[in-house]
């Protein structure tokens, strides 16, 4: 059910998608056409009115030469009545028309459209006359003359109307293709462009329904956000799978570490049940089982700790820290260990306290692990040194041995959750102890190094914040 409500969505979406692109495009072209209409409209009306003036000043002229008498002797001398465009009147006032002459052959002309104010105006000024139909539309210009007479010349502008008409009419025979045109191809695109999310949408779908979080996107990513978005959910993905096995992982460690001691648990109640009389063999039993009991909290406690400072959720109780202190307290705790395999714990401190701003006890905690490390994993009468330093990356405790180093391959390995190098099974463990270290580092903000060489030792590097 959710799936198909999924595709009605897409498609809804990719359709709306598209008729945004067609709308757009549309509005687009209309603008253009406005544009391109009223430039055009308004250059054929400047050239007109161009046009009308010329004669407009040309029959002043002979107006000027002797009056309406001349004016009307020159115009009838020069046109021709059969062909001549022009309207011409010259109004008195009242808007009595003392000459009149209107084309033959063209409609007539509505005057009434064109009748005069009793107030002049100081320059020319343009009239349009619409008649019933286009092919009766004039264009005026008046202009005042001597006397408050005033020159009415017109010319028709039936042509121009026209081919105005027509070419309004072509947009709007061409806007309904053009609309189609635009979603079309905005259908064209967001088909391409939602190609990535298809993808993503049919890889969740098989994960949905396989179960298998191996599947990633398939196709090249590509560029833009979509691509961007393509890239991020596969690398999403691998980081989920990485989690799930990681997590697989652990339960199985877990699982098999848990396994010891509970047998061993099992195994001394067994015993001490079999033996109610043996007192000594009852208080050792339940001394075993109290130290394994103490081992699978102290586990688990790890667990957590690690877990939490993972999803940054461990608390700190920050202040300043003496790391030069945390240095000695943790050499004195392990030294009566480090003397049963006559290792030497040798300090390399400097004369003044380098302060960190860390929680005390989890840096100890973190450095312990180090030094139990090393005492673990070094030879008998070997040596451990502890140096305390400032750079600047912070305050740094290093921890260096003469252990068995780690190869190339398992330096990253060693900081996760319950994993044990091939070196370091034949000696007991939880495989808990470098992870401890590298999630106080994070939880602080620092970070946790290793150096190592196969045969020549390593040497572990906490780094915390110094404090400011």
């Amino acid at each position: 059910m959710s799936s198909k409500k999924s595709s009605r969505l897409g498609l809804t979406f990719s359709l709306k998608l598209s008729l945004v692109y067609g709308l757009f495009f549309s509005i687009a072209s209309v603008a253009l056409f406005g544009a391109v209409y009223y430039t055009v409209h308004g250059m054929v009306m400047r050239g007109e009115q161009e046009v009308v003036q010329a004669r407009i000043r040309e029959y002043r002229a002979w107006y000027a030469e002797g009056g309406i008498a001349a004016l009307q002797k020159r115009f009838y001398d020069r046109s021709d009545m059969t062909r001549d465009i022009y309207f011409v009147r010259v109004v008195g006032p009242g808007n009595a028309a003392l000459f009149v002459s209107i084309p033959r052959g063209v409609g007539s002309v509505d005057l009434i459209q064109i009748n005069l104010a009793q107030v002049a105006k100081p320059q020319p000024w343009y009239n349009v006359l619409l008649g019933r139909g286009p092919e009766n539309t004039w264009t005026v210009v008046s202009d005042t003359l001597a006397q408050g007479l005033v020159l009415q010349v017109g010319k028709s502008s039936t042509q121009s109307q026209l081919i105005m008409r027509q070419l309004g009419r072509v947009f709007l025979l061409f806007i309904l293709p053009v609309f189609i045109l635009g979603v079309a191809g905005g259908a064209l695109l967001t088909f391409r462009a939602m190609s990535p999310l298809r993808r993503i949408i049919s890889t969740v779908r098989d994960i949905l329904h396989t179960g298998k979080t191996s599947k990633r996107v398939e196709g090249p990513a590509g560029r833009g956000e979509m691509g961007a978005l393509v890239e991020l959910f596969n690398r999403m993905l691998e980081k989920n799978d990485a989690l799930i096995e990681a997590m697989r992982n652990s339960l199985d460690s877990v699982a098999h570490d848990f396994k010891t001691p509970m047998t061993r648990l099992r195994t001394e109640a067994e015993f001490a049940l079999a033996n109610p009389e043996d007192s000594e063999a009852l208080l050792d039993a339940l001394a075993t089982c109290l130290e394994e009991s103490e081992r699978m909290l102290t586990m688990l406690d790890t667990l957590m700790d690690v877990a939490e400072a993972q999803t940054g959720s461990m608390r700190l109780a920050l202040g300043p820290v003496d790391v030069c202190e945390v240095a000695r307290s943790v050499a004195d705790l392990y030294e009566i260990l480090a003397d049963e395999k006559g290792v030497s714990i040798k300090l390399d401190l400097p004369e003044e306290p380098v302060l960190a701003l860390a929680d005390e006890n989890r840096v100890k905690q973190a450095a312990a692990n180090l030094v139990d490390n090393a005492v673990k994993y070094g030879p008998d009468n070997g040596e451990v040194l502890l140096r305390v330093f400032a750079d600047e990356k912070g305050v740094a405790f290093a921890v260096s041995d003469q252990g068995p180093g780690i190869p190339p391959w398992e330096r990253e390995k060693i900081w996760e959750r319950l994993y044990r190098g091939d070196l370091s099974r034949s000696k007991r463990g939880l495989g808990l102890g470098l992870s401890l270290v590298q999630a106080v580092a994070m939880a602080h903000g620092g970070q946790a190094l290793v150096q190592s060489e196969p045969g020549k030792g390593s040497v572990f590097t906490l780094y915390l914040p110094a404090l400011a």
